[in-house]
């Protein structure tokens, strides 16, 4: 039996409960987007539990979080470009180069704003994964343009949930990033 929906408001209760996180990934808190930075880290950080199995991540760089997934049993990252970190292929993110029902868990930080159809890649990752497989996603609502010309969307919640519903995923917890200081951005959330 699958659990119920997570409300934004208990995401954030969660987000915030562990009052003794300390991040992995160094953050500059000089950074124009430190809290962003810090509330995304901290959405994986709380939600990372959640994924198991054969482990993709899409879009990875240089693969910041991979210190949170030590407990999946095989990491493959991926991203557009293969000279932006260690990764085991370059694809665009709605394009993988595996087989159907081939993933268990995926990992996508801050990449749907960068691909010109979002709907396109939630429907990879639904290709990709096993049954009972799960996303977790990171995304803004606001942020400032960035890695141009390759910058096209922001997403308020229902836009993420209206990408969700018609790519065939049930959303089961969304975590916005926390506050007018960070702009109400959906920070993670695990769709299965």
């Amino acid at each position: 039996m699958s659990k119920p929906e997570i409300s934004a408001k208990e995401g954030l209760k969660r987000l915030y409960s562990n009052l003794s996180f300390a991040p992995l990934v160094f953050h500059d808190s000089s950074e124009h987007g430190y809290i962003g930075t810090h509330l995304i880290e901290r959405s994986i950080a709380l939600l990372a539990p959640e994924l198991r199995g054969d482990f993709l991540d899409v879009g990875c760089g240089t693969q910041p979080y991979r210190p949170y997934f030590s407990h999946v049993r095989k990491i493959t990252a991926c991203d557009f470009d293969a000279k932006r970190g260690d990764v085991d292929f370059a694809c665009p993110a709605d394009k993988v180069p595996l087989p159907d029902s081939s993933m268990d868990s995926i990992l996508c930080t801050e990449v749907l704003e960068h691909v010109p159809d979002p709907l396109a890649v939630w429907k990879e990752f639904n290709r990709l994964l096993r049954p009972g497989g799960k996303v977790l996603l990171t995304t803004p609502m606001y942020w400032p343009p960035h890695e141009l010309p390759y910058d096209f969307f922001r997403y308020p919640e229902h836009g993420l949930r209206n990408l969700i519903d018609n790519s065939g995923f049930r959303l089961l917890s969304i975590i916005p990033r926390g506050g007018p200081l960070a702009f109400g951005s959906p920070s993670g959330l695990i769709a299965i």
